[in-house]
């Protein structure tokens, strides 16, 4: 899409607190208890199972070509992420999930499974985030949006969600101390198995909004990290169908984060030029 629009209504929608509100739905890895599984095991398993669990998939893929939004991530090379009809892939539980959802064939070459923990009644026991990130949005919610007493308590969340995937990478920053750029080092908080499920949950919600907006023709222009901008107004009511939703399960976690299950924001709306 390019040039000027002088027709259409276009609306701004972000995740509502996208990562901290993914992260507050983590379970504490329960690492004795890893294994890999066949993929008779996984499709035996439901939706929660596999969304809330940490689960590593290898395999090769192939969305049809009506698929206008394929939601399978691949780097092209060490800092360019494309998403391709069809090739080669690591997923998580989410995007496998949204892949099915989208009708790919996958070819699954080998599963592995770390479970949330769990008491012996199969009720998770260990939220490792969530009681901190529920106090920090519930002080945020005191303040107006914009403010700094809102910002400062954004922050903090933020930086929780920072120090989770710190390290993982090879971005570098300055250090004044040695005026040189220097590899991010992890924190003592830093952990892929978590912030792999994090992103990709998120992800996910995204790549599922984009491909239901797409079954309703709407139109998009603009994607991020955790949101995008469509021409579909009150979009959130027309986008959950049905009960294995990652929209859904996201508004549930916001339900039980601050009781309000709203999950997309109205960033911006622009009537047409003219």
């Amino acid at each position: 899409m390019y040039g000027v629009d002088n027709d259409t209504m276009w609306f701004d929608y972000d995740l509502t607190s996208a990562y901290t509100t993914v992260m507050a739905g983590l379970g504490n890895p329960d690492y004795t208890k890893g294994v890999n599984i066949s993929k008779e095991d996984l499709e035996k398993m439901s939706f929660i199972d596999i969304l809330y669990s940490y689960i590593v998939i290898k395999a090769s893929f192939k969305f049809d070509k009506k698929v206008k939004y394929p939601s399978i991530p691949c780097f092209l090379d060490e800092t360019t992420i494309v998403y391709p009809l069809q090739g080669e892939c690591i997923l998580t539980g989410s995007e496998y999930l949204l892949a099915k959802k989208q009708e790919c064939f996958l070819k699954i070459d080998e599963i592995y499974l770390i479970p949330f923990e769990k008491d012996d009644k199969d009720n998770l026991i260990n939220h490792p985030f969530k009681p901190e990130i529920k106090e920090i949005q519930s002080e945020r919610r005191k303040h107006p949006k914009g403010t700094i007493n809102n910002l400062m308590e954004k922050e903090k969340g933020n930086s929780i969600y920072g120090q989770v995937v710190r390290g993982m990478s090879n971005k570098k920053n300055f250090d004044i101390k040695s005026g040189m750029n220097l590899r991010m080092e992890a924190s003592i908080l830093s952990n892929p198995i978590l912030a792999s499920l994090t992103t990709a949950f998120v992800r996910s919600v995204i790549g599922e909004c984009l491909h239901k907006i797409n079954g309703i023709n709407g139109k998009i222009v603009s994607v991020t990290t955790d949101g995008f901008i469509t021409n579909i107004e009150d979009l959130e009511s027309k986008l959950i169908d049905d009960s294995n939703s990652l929209m859904k399960e996201f508004k549930n976690l916001r339900d039980d984060l601050s009781g309000n299950d709203l999950g997309l924001e109205l960033k911006n709306s622009s009537p047409p030029c003219g």
